[in-house]
Formats: structure tokens, C-alpha cells, sequence
């Protein structure tokens, strides 16, 4: 049984993807971030699995937005506190 994007509580970063038009590989990077405790992307980990908070990530980009970020940037500074 397909359930539609929409009607999930959490979805995978694939789905994100569909669903924002960001890139997956994005995405992944802001999940890993986020679970480094570098980032406020709203995902948490079933085993090596990202699942997303579809109404979480619906708040965190109207948050991006309102803020005007620019995501490329923000996870080039992320990347950089980790390393």
C-alpha cells in the first residue's frame, strides 16, 4: 500500500526531496549535521536510516525562508564547525 507524501508523519530523504525540491544529497548532509549537533534540520535515525518530520520540516522552511537563507552557504559553515 502506497500511502501519498502528504498523508506521512515522517518521510525518507527521498521523499523530502519530491516534496521541497531540494536536492537528497542536501538533504543527507543537513540530516548528518543535525545528528552532529551542527544543524536544525528536522530528522531523527532509525538505525543508518534519516526519516524527516514532514510537519517539522514544513516549520524549518518557513523558518529558511522567512530568514532568508541561503542553504548552500549555511551548510558550507556547518560543514566548517565540524572539521
Amino acid at each position: 500500500m502506497d500511502i501519498p507524501i502528504w498523508h506521512k508523519e515522517s518521510i525518507t530523504p527521498d521523499e523530502c526531496s519530491i516534496l521541497t525540491g531540494l536536492g537528497a544529497k542536501q538533504i543527507r548532509i543537513l540530516g548528518h549535521l543535525a545528528k552532529k549537533g551542527c544543524g536544525d534540520f528536522p530528522c531523527f535515525w532509525v538505525g543508518n536510516h534519516m526519516k524527516i518530520s514532514r510537519n517539522l520540516l514544513s516549520r524549518w522552511i518557513d523558518e529558511m525562508a522567512s530568514g532568508h537563507h541561503d542553504l548552500q552557504i549555511k551548510i558550507a559553515e556547518k560543514i566548517a564547525l565540524t572539521t
